[in-house]
């Protein structure tokens, strides 16, 4: 039994999962097995499948049909033999010592799951565009049922990512929602929602890829709305009274502050205005305040009166140049790769 069973559901990705792969392999640290399911494209990725056939440690499950990503994200959780589930992304690049990190972690703290901060790139993953908040310390063991609701908010902030989120391996843990921006967080919450006792890690090891994104090539992702998908989340996990407090918190502090989520919609969606009318519906009820956010009033304004062939360029040029300029968190950010980058 390995002690780690990286997961990775893959579509789409088949220029750049080579490099992903690399990243992985050449770490000080080897006890792990890839498991790696392609979603009905199994002839775009024969190339890395023959390249990569000589390592065990790399399993490719080929011809498999199209069941979208949340079924084929449960598809490789059923073929999981590790101790540790460990989410990674077939386009986002490993850090040096990552996984020694995280090993040293289960066997020291005794966790049942480890979250972690992380950094986008576009095209040189030396170069954070984005970044999450990390904490003053390195590590934070936490509880969610008993850590001040800031540092859980910042810890769970993170899960909108999938790379570099792991957790105990349980047969047991709830894998049926479909929904697809919140799906891969439904065993996360679920395990601790159960066992409570969580990691955090500051340190830099993950940079996430945003040029390559279902969320900008597949239009249908936003039938259901983003925000009411997070916000079920939380109400399924919240029906045990130890989260009764934390659930308000959340919602308010963390679903219901989503305000750039509309950009996506408005420029990628299939009906972005009435999309968009959805969305500002869900997140005011989940934060009436909101109203008065003039972030909250700015983005909805752009939204409504920019053409979507502007306003993607205008979001692109903010997110990809201007936030590394005036974002304190993320100026400095990298990881040390292994391997080529």
């Amino acid at each position: 039994m390995p002690l780690f069973s990286i997961l990775m559901p893959t579509w789409g990705h088949e220029e750049v999962i080579d490099e992903t792969l690399t990243s992985i392999t050449q770490q000080d640290f080897d006890d792990y097995e890839v498991i790696i399911i392609p979603n009905g494209t199994s002839d775009a990725y024969e190339s890395s499948r023959e390249f990569w056939k000589h390592d065990v440690r790399i399993k490719f499950f080929m011809e498999y049909e199209d069941v979208g990503y949340c079924r084929n994200l449960s598809r490789c959780m059923s073929k999981a033999n590790g101790r540790y589930i460990l989410y990674f992304a077939s386009d986002d690049i490993m850090g040096k010592g990552m996984l020694l990190y995280y090993a040293k972690i289960y066997q020291s703290y005794k966790v049942s799951a480890i979250l972690r901060t992380y950094y986008c790139y576009d095209k040189n993953p030396q170069l954070a565009v984005r970044a999450k908040r990390r904490f003053d310390k390195d590590i934070e063991i936490l509880n969610i049922t008993s850590s001040p609701y800031e540092k859980i908010h910042l810890a769970l902030e993170t899960v909108d990512q999938l790379s570099g989120l792991s957790f105990i391996n349980e047969k047991e843990v709830t894998l049926t929602n479909e929904d697809v921006f919140p799906c891969h967080a439904y065993p996360l919450f679920d395990i601790l929602t159960r066992h409570y006792n969580f990691a955090y890690i500051s340190k830099d090891f993950l940079a996430v890829r945003i040029g390559v994104s279902q969320a900008r090539t597949i239009s249908k992702i936003y039938r259901k709305s983003p925000i009411k998908s997070w916000a079920q989340i939380i109400n399924k996990f919240s029906e045990n009274s130890r989260f009764s407090g934390l659930k308000p918190y959340l919602a308010r502090h963390w679903i219901g502050v989503n305000y750039v989520g509309m950009f996506q919609i408005k420029n990628f969606s299939e009906r972005p205005y009435a999309y968009l009318v959805r969305e500002i519906y869900f997140l005011l009820k989940i934060n009436p305040w909101a109203c008065l956010n003039p972030a909250f009033i700015a983005i909805t304004t752009l939204c409504f009166i920019v053409p979507s062939s502007i306003l993607v360029n205008i979001s692109d040029f903010v997110k990809l140049r201007m936030m590394r300029l005036v974002i304190r968190r993320i100026r400095g950010r990298s990881i040390e790769t292994v391997g080529p980058s």
